[in-house]
């Protein structure tokens, strides 16, 4: 029930940024970096408000080198990444971008494990290749120069770090906090690069579809933050990577009301390759789930000074 619980929250965050593809078409005339520093300062205040809901969201201060992971996680999945994607686009079509990143779930599979100090569960790695190869094939190709293929890839790293380096401050701080702490620093240096880049501009306009898209991507990374480091925090950031495949067909159906996203046979079958990813990768979780508590419990009854002592003892 956990790995379910912590599924279902990975894969309705992933769903709320794939909805954000489709909200960011309409800020493509729109000063990139301000737009970005309101939708995240925007997002933190969500979380503050929230957080006053419930002890547990209650929002943890960090402490000592807690703030280099965060500033880390921060800079390199907000910052670098939102740098690194419009960079990539001077250079290469957008489905290249898009199916480079997609390399996620693969990034985290094999990531995580080690961040934590666990080893890589091979059929955690089966299912990430399927996934990404299945988000690729959502997105179909494109062409690109070398510099854009280099570009696209650090924008994989970079939403890859994201969670990453949350790894290690994710078990004292909670979803809430990290989700707070790296939305607000985002976008206090998104905010210097929108004055630095685009002075008097930096602010985007007033008008209604660049107020509703705003609107739904701080509403979209408000919650998906939140309940992509609760789903990380329940299933560990190498089972939970695996929902990003989800992103490119959450793009699709919201893009299709919009007339900025079709639907193909390739789509459909990328589509159906990606659940089919997440089923073994769900069935892999609650495996890996299953061995550690045996594991756990089989310590617990031979370190117990109630063990029973074996036979002629």
């Amino acid at each position: 029930m956990q790995t379910v619980r912590g599924m279902a929250q990975a894969g309705a965050a992933m769903a709320m940024v794939g909805g954000a593809v489709t909200a960011s078409t309409f800020l493509t005339d729109v000063a990139l970096f301000g737009a970005q520093s309101v939708r995240y300062l925007a997002a933190a205040l969500v979380l503050v408000v929230l957080s006053r809901r419930r002890p547990q969201w209650r929002l943890v201060r960090p402490i000592g080198a807690e703030w280099w992971w965060l500033i880390g996680g921060a800079t390199a999945g907000l910052s670098i990444y939102n740098l690194a994607v419009v960079a990539a686009l001077d250079h290469a079509e957008p489905t290249v971008v898009a199916t480079v990143v997609s390399g996620v779930p693969l990034v985290l599979a094999i990531g995580a494990p080690i961040v934590v100090g666990r080893a890589v569960p091979l059929p955690l790695l089966v299912a990430s290749c399927a996934v990404a190869a299945g988000a690729a094939m959502v997105q179909g190709g494109g062409r690109s120069d070398l510099a854009g293929i280099g570009l696209s890839l650090l924008a994989l790293g970079g939403e890859s770090a994201f969670t990453l380096l949350s790894l290690p401050v994710l078990g004292r701080l909670g979803a809430f906090s990290v989700a707070t702490h790296t939305s607000w620093l985002a976008a206090l240096q998104l905010g210097i690069l929108a004055v630095v880049s685009d002075g008097a501009d930096a602010l985007p306009p007033l008008e209604v579809s660049v107020i509703a898209a705003i609107a739904y991507l701080v509403a979209a990374s408000a919650f998906a933050f939140a309940l992509w480091f609760l789903a990380v925090a329940e299933i560990g950031g190498d089972f939970a990577g695996l929902a990003a495949g989800i992103i490119p067909a959450a793009a699709i159906v919201t893009g299709l009301p919009f007339g900025v996203a079709t639907l193909d046979a390739g789509a459909i079958l990328g589509t159906a390759i990606v659940a089919g990813g997440l089923g073994a990768g769900l069935w892999s979780a609650g495996a890996a789930r299953s061995a550690r508590s045996l594991t756990s419990s089989s310590v617990d009854v031979i370190a117990s000074p109630h063990a029973v002592p074996p036979p002629g003892s």
